[in-house]
């Protein structure tokens, strides 16, 4: 299977490899855009409860990807935001 460019000039198939290091907001951003090819995947053949279950994931990695600054470091709480 070829490699797919995702961001940053980073292929997806490199990102599998547990000996490569990102950042976390990255890592988490990388995340929930496979959880949601995975949901169109699920939902497109039927399978609704697991469709549900990967949009949740999905919804928690983007939750993630914009608590955390390039660093991993958590940005400053915003105000009006429920958590």
């Amino acid at each position: 299977m070829a490699a797919v460019q995702f961001r940053r000039g980073v292929a997806m198939s490199d990102l599998s490899s547990s000996s490569l290091q990102v950042d976390p907001a990255f890592a988490a951003d990388y995340v929930a855009s496979m959880l949601a090819e995975l949901r169109r995947l699920a939902r497109g053949n039927g399978l609704m409860t697991l469709a549900y279950l990967l949009e949740m994931a999905e919804l928690e990695a983007k939750s993630a990807a914009a608590d955390l600054d390039p660093h991993g470091m958590p940005l400053p709480q915003r105000s009006g935001r429920l958590r």
